[in-house]
């Protein structure tokens, strides 16, 4: 008991400095997680777990500061399957918090975030495909997932495409930050720029289709897709185009 006593205190003396410098410096950086996390590969496993879930909640740790950390910290082996099972975690609650919100609230939390609306206009048509190039968009994913969980897209679907699609940011971070000692280095370089093509590559894409709903808005102000996404019945049908 004791032995698992000295474990948590060690856990939350880390969680806790990494926290703090969020509070007083607004930010975190993959310097600061690797700063503060315990010497035992276990221990920092048990930290990497209680970021990902206070991240579900609170937002305020980017995906690619973990991935990078992660790979800094762990074999890269062992940085995609720890990545990946917390990447799990946090989607799952996610995915719960939006769900148990319902969908009289989806609307107000998807006015909330307006860079959401041209994605989600595309879901009605297409929830895989917009499931999936949420993931690639540099941006904070938890809205998203919030959103997929209220409009009841199925789990597993939900599940399976969003780790597919994290997975084209998550390997290349974790590559890079495995070569960080050596940042001039093509091992660090070749992934960096993997992941700057896939979020330009998808910007073009999004820009495309805010173009198309800013053209459609013009045409015909009645008829396109926002009013679709202000009435509760948009999401009704959602379950049946996820499965």
């Amino acid at each position: 008991m004791h032995k698992y006593g000295k474990w948590l205190l060690i856990i939350s003396a880390a969680i806790l400095s990494i926290v703090i410098s969020i509070i007083f410096f607004g930010s975190i950086t993959a310097e600061d997680i690797i700063n503060h996390s315990p010497s035992s590969m276990t221990l920092t496993v048990l930290v990497f777990i209680a970021l990902y879930a206070i991240k579900s909640i609170i937002m305020f740790i980017p995906l690619p500061v973990l991935f990078i950390s992660a790979g800094v910290l762990f074999p890269k082996g062992w940085a995609i399957v720890i990545s990946s099972a917390c990447l799990t975690m946090e989607l799952t609650i996610d995915w719960l918090i939006g769900k148990k919100m319902g969908q009289t609230k989806v609307v107000d939390f998807v006015h909330s975030k307006p860079k959401m609306a041209s994605l989600i206009d595309l879901y009605k048509e297409r929830a895989v495909f917009t499931c999936f190039l949420s993931r690639l968009i540099p941006i904070q994913s938890e809205p998203f997932s919030i959103f997929f969980g209220a409009a009841k897209m199925s789990y597993p679907t939900y599940l399976g495409i969003s780790l597919l699609g994290l997975s084209a940011k998550m390997i290349p971070f974790i590559l890079a930050g495995s070569a960080i000692s050596d940042p001039l280095s093509k091992e660090f370089l070749l992934p960096l720029a993997v992941c700057v093509a896939i979020s330009t590559t998808v910007l073009i894409i999004v820009n495309k289709i805010n173009q198309r709903r800013k053209k459609l808005a013009k045409n015909n102000a009645e008829s396109f897709s926002a009013p679709a996404i202000d009435n509760p019945e948009f999401l009704n049908s959602e379950e049946d185009a996820a499965n």
